[in-house]
């Protein structure tokens, strides 16, 4: 059994059916909804100390919070083979400064580094809204666009206003063979922006490059982007990337 652990219900849930549709997965998997942001995450796990276990804090959370969404499909943890959690950078957060939540993540990254064991994080940079800022898809500017801290704090609107699509439809809806081109398109935009992020060349790399891994993606985010005068974030979309690394597709 695979575990996907998604931050939020939408539309991070249709885009997994979607992309589990596309990649024709065969083996079980599982999506079960987080309910809150990296920041809880990291809060929640630093509780629970050393040996924390994601799945005994998915249940944890179920006990208080029994509305929680797929909970009750929860495998027990000899049944799981993979765990990936996705999560937003939420880089617009006034609570917290860059260098917090970087600490924060890190520590996260440095924990979640291995899918058959803890599990594996992955980021939307700066949110799930990512995999949409595009333009009509290939988007060969893609590797550029970049977003201040300000303007992370209305990346929806924002991203709906960018992008040459009216929704998240082109990735979810319709025919097959459109759906698969389009998801297509985006891995291949999107790893070789991670690609342009770590390494400065805006190319599909090799299979399992690891100068691209989520710990590198975050350090370049930071040295590259932050320290810009107006702090900014590269979007990058952590949906295509989990295609790259996990279905080598």
């Amino acid at each position: 059994m695979i575990l996907f652990i998604l931050e939020g219900n939408k539309p991070d849930q249709s885009l997994y059916k979607t992309m589990m549709k596309v990649c024709g997965v065969a083996e079980e998997t599982v999506a079960i909804v987080y309910g809150c942001n990296i920041d809880a995450l990291y809060h929640d796990m630093k509780k629970l100390g050393d040996g924390a276990d994601i799945v005994g804090l998915l249940k944890e959370r179920s006990s208080t919070n029994p509305s929680n969404d797929g909970t009750e499909l929860l495998p027990r943890s000899d049944q799981i083979s993979e765990i990936y959690l996705i999560f937003d950078y939420d880089f617009h957060d006034i609570n917290r400064s860059p260098a917090t939540l970087n600490e924060q993540l890190k520590s996260l990254l440095d924990y979640f580094s291995e899918e058959t064991e803890h599990g594996k994080l992955y980021i939307n940079y700066p949110m799930i809204e990512a995999i949409r800022y595009t333009k009509k898809l290939p988007d060969s500017e893609y590797y550029s666009y970049c977003v201040s801290r300000e303007e992370c704090r209305s990346f929806k609107q924002l991203s709906s206003e960018f992008s040459s699509y009216p929704n998240m439809n082109f990735l979810t809806r319709g025919e097959d063979s459109e759906l698969k081109q389009n998801w297509k398109y985006l891995k291949i935009q999107n790893v070789s922006k991670a690609n342009y992020i770590c390494n400065g060349d805006n190319t599909y790399p090799p299979q399992d490059n690891e100068s691209i891994s989520q710990k590198s993606i975050l350090e370049n985010q930071i040295s590259k982007y932050e320290s810009l005068s107006d702090c900014r974030v590269s979007v990058l979309s952590s949906f295509p990337l989990l295609m790259y690394d996990w279905l080598g597709q």
